[in-house]
């Protein structure tokens, strides 16, 4: 009997073993058939433009603060260091990045000028409609990367991440509400005129 009980143990450990070890090298393989999202300049925190967000990516974000459905796509809203201004992720339907808008604090160590120094001249300097006039969005196509910042001191407030492209292209997508005049004077909030 104890024969017994020591063979069903020792096939029931076999067993486990075998299939762990099954289970193990199916994900190996799969690994290879997974696409690996890279990491480019215009990336933030493991999300890339024009990639799905991966498991990786999704388990470093965390819950999203806010999910929205858009004409645009579905933009995910995360906590950011100003907890009024969210980080967001925009993707189209499928799933696939289309923009990534990083809220920066803002301070006389991240200027627009650190962008210049490294990529050179902006492709473009526009006001983007959802921003301050005070704030202006330099486009940097090649690198896949807008900054918006100061006019005046050139303190960034907003970073945007998006696939390198053209002019036109921009304009006509993620850059559909910029304009080279801005629309007036940014408002002094209420608490300011006391």
């Amino acid at each position: 009997m104890k024969k017994v009980a020591t063979f069903i143990l020792s096939s029931w450990l076999l067993t486990v073993l075998v299939t762990a070890m099954i289970i193990l090298a199916i994900a190996y393989i799969l690994r290879f058939f997974t696409p690996e999202v890279p990491i480019q300049q215009n990336s933030w925190k493991l999300v890339t433009p024009g990639y799905k967000i991966s498991r990786e990516a999704v388990e470093s974000l965390g819950t999203p603060t806010n999910v929205e459905q858009t004409k645009d796509g579905i933009t995910y809203s995360y906590k950011s260091d100003i907890p009024v201004l969210p980080n967001k992720v925009v993707t189209d339907t499928d799933g696939v990045v289309k923009i990534i808008k990083e809220t920066i604090v803002s301070s006389d160590k991240n200027t627009v000028d650190q962008y210049k120094k490294q990529f050179g001249e902006p492709d473009i300097v526009t006001y983007d409609e959802s921003l301050p006039d005070t704030l202006l969005l330099n486009v940097f196509l090649k690198q896949g990367i807008a900054v918006a910042a100061h006019v005046e001191g050139g303190a960034i407030e907003e970073k945007w991440h998006f696939e390198p492209m053209d002019v036109e292209t921009f304009l006509q997508t993620i850059g559909k509400d910029t304009n080279a005049e801005g629309h007036g004077p940014e408002p002094i909030p209420p608490e300011f005129l006391e």
